[in-house]
C-alpha cells in the first residue's frame, strides 16, 4: 500500500446533525478537489486493478474503537442514540473507487424523545443485541469506467440475534430524519456539481445494492397501557431469518 493508517480509540462519540455535517462534507470538497484539474502521470493508473503491479495509489486504514455513540440530532431535538460496544472498521481507498469492511459488538439504538419512561424500557430501547452478537458490514463503490453493474455501489449489512422493538411514534421519526439527510444530500450535490458546470453528470446512475441478512431476529410491536406503571401490550413474532435485497431492472 502507498499509505497504511492504524488507529486505536477508547471511545468516540459524534453529535449527527444533518446540515452540519453535510455543510462540512462540501466544503472539504469544494476546498480540497479541483475535478477540472490536469492529469498528472499517475491518473493513467487510476482504472487498474488493486492487485496488480501498476496498481494506482492506495490508501489502507485500520481502525479498532472501544466504543462509539452517534447523537441523531434533528434542529437541536435529541432523537435517539445509537450505541457500540466494540468496532473494528477497514478501508481500502483508491482513486475511483473504494471498500469499507466493519465488524460492530453490543449494538443498542435507544429512543431520546420519551424521557418520561425508563431507558431500559422497551418502548425507547428500540434495538438491541446481545454481548457475543456482531454486525458485520461492507460496503463498496465501483470504477463507473469499467463497472459492468447496473448499480455502482453495493451494501452487504449480516448480524446474529436481534431484538426490534417496533415503536410507531419513534421509528417514524428516525425514518423521516433519514429520508430528510438523504434529500439534502442531493440538493448539496447537485449545487456542488453546477459550481463545477458539470450539471449533465446530475441525472447519472447512482443506484445502491442491499444485502440484508439478520439471523433469529425477535420482533415484538407494543402498545403502552399504563404510563404509569409501564404496563404494555405487545405481540412478539420470533423469526428465523429475516433477508431484504434490492434488484434494479
Amino acid at each position: 500500500f502507498d499509505q497504511d493508517i492504524d488507529l486505536e480509540m477508547a471511545e468516540l462519540k459524534f453529535v449527527l446533525t444533518p446540515k452540519s455535517i453535510l455543510t462540512l462534507m462540501n466544503y472539504a470538497l469544494t476546498t480540497f478537489t479541483d475535478p477540472a484539474a490536469s492529469e498528472v502521470p499517475s491518473d493513467v493508473l487510476r482504472h487498474n486493478e488493486a492487485d496488480v503491479e501498476d496498481a494506482p495509489q492506495k490508501i489502507n486504514m485500520s481502525m479498532n474503537l472501544e466504543g462509539i455513540i452517534v447523537v441523531l440530532n434533528d434542529d437541536s431535538i435529541k432523537l435517539a442514540t445509537l450505541e457500540l460496544s466494540a468496532a473494528e472498521i477497514g478501508l481500502l481507498l483508491m482513486p475511483e473507487r473504494m471498500c469499507v469492511t466493519a465488524k460492530l459488538g453490543g449494538l443498542q439504538l435507544t429512543d431520546e424523545v420519551n424521557e418520561g419512561l425508563s431507558r431500559d424500557s422497551v418502548l425507547r430501547k428500540l434495538i438491541s443485541m446481545g454481548g457475543d452478537e456482531v454486525v458485520e458490514l461492507t460496503y463498496k463503490t465501483f470504477d463507473d469506467a469499467n463497472n459492468s453493474n447496473n448499480y455502482n455501489s453495493v451494501l452487504d449489512y449480516k448480524t446474529g440475534s436481534m431484538n426490534i422493538n417496533f415503536v410507531d411514534e419513534s421509528i417514524n421519526r428516525i425514518l423521516t430524519y433519514l429520508a430528510k439527510f438523504q434529500k439534502m444530500k442531493v440538493l448539496f450535490d447537485r449545487a456542488r456539481e453546477a459550481a463545477y458546470n458539470q450539471a449533465g453528470n446530475i441525472e447519472s446512475v447512482n443506484n445502491m445494492k442491499l444485502n440484508v441478512l439478520i439471523k433469529a431476529p425477535v420482533i415484538k410491536f407494543p402498545k403502552l397501557v399504563d404510563p404509569r406503571k409501564g404496563i404494555y401490550d405487545d405481540i412478539t413474532f420470533y423469526l428465523g431469518e429475516l433477508f431484504v435485497e434490492n434488484k434494479f431492472i
